[in-house]
């Protein structure tokens, strides 16, 4: 994270809302939520993991919804890749 007062005012006080003003998508290229080399994040291995099994157990209880269009997905990638638009996704439960 960047302590550029130009970019972020008040930049040591914990605010994440500044993450959802209207100005955000301004914001996403100091985004750095793991970072990378030896100052990467110390947690990234047990959040990678907890994502997938996350992932994993939604994938088990729920199927894609029937009709659900599939498209390509539109992203820029900084040190983490990042959704230029939104990506719909409808769930059912599994049978």
């Amino acid at each position: 994270m960047t302590y550029d007062e130009e970019v972020f005012p008040e930049p040591w006080k914990f605010r994440p809302a500044r993450w959802l003003q209207e100005n955000s998508k301004d914001l996403d290229g100091f985004l750095y939520p793991f970072s990378r080399g030896t100052r990467s994040c110390i947690g990234q291995s047990l959040s990678l993991a907890e994502q997938r099994v996350a992932i994993s157990q939604m994938v088990r209880r729920f199927s894609p919804r029937k009709g659900m269009q599939f498209r390509e997905i539109v992203g820029k990638e900084y040190v983490t890749y990042v959704m230029e638009d939104k990506l719909p996704v409808m769930l059912e439960e599994a049978r």
